[in-house]
């Protein structure tokens, strides 16, 4: 979890309190995994964001969003256009922060996009307190434990990309990622 820790105290740095947001594009994998961490050790709310958007709801969701930084997986071509600090999730090595955050039930943990198939998407926030209880909820009714490897097979802007790092971070031993095509063709693996 260092790395959380290294990333919390850039955003520290950056001024990304409690009740803030941050945007994370990254793929499934280690790395959302730390920058979802790291957002929740200050104290924000993660909001997934996918690079391969079409540029419209890009800049729709970036606007809408109010992030106060964003962390990437990669580095990031200059069309973009956030204007929040960016930093790659694997560059970023500060010094620690020590200070921590009391969770609060109603803050918001994560805030996800609709498609927007309506016109401008809405950012659907989701609480402390009711991710907690999903993540207990989900853990109890698939008996989820140490044992268990949970395949995370969503992609993170993907409502069920929360039940597969939530759960498994609460309960099993390891988080398995697969490439796009290893879920396209499981046989080829």
């Amino acid at each position: 979890m260092s790395g959380s820790v290294r990333r919390r105290a850039w955003l520290h740095a950056q001024g990304v309190m409690e009740g803030d947001r941050v945007l994370v594009a990254a793929p499934q994998g280690a790395r959302f995994v730390v920058a979802v961490l790291a957002t929740h050790l200050v104290g924000a709310a993660f909001v997934p964001f996918d690079l391969a958007w079409p540029s419209g709801r890009r800049q729709a969701v970036a606007d809408l969003a109010d992030a106060r930084a964003v962390l990437v997986d990669a580095r990031l071509d200059d069309e973009t256009g956030f204007s929040a600090p960016v930093a790659e999730i694997a560059t970023v090595w500060a010094e620690t922060a020590s200070s921590s955050v009391d969770v609060v039930p109603g803050d918001d943990a994560y805030v996800l996009f609709t498609s927007g198939t309506t016109g401008t998407p809405k950012g659907v926030a989701v609480g402390q307190g009711a991710l907690a209880h999903f993540t207990r909820e989900i853990v109890g009714a698939y008996r989820i434990d140490r044992d268990d490897v949970v395949l995370a097979f969503a992609r993170p802007t993907f409502d069920v990309a929360v039940f597969d790092l939530f759960a498994t971070l609460a309960a099993a031993r390891s988080y398995g990622n697969s490439s796009v095509s290893q879920r396209m063709d499981p046989a080829s693996s």
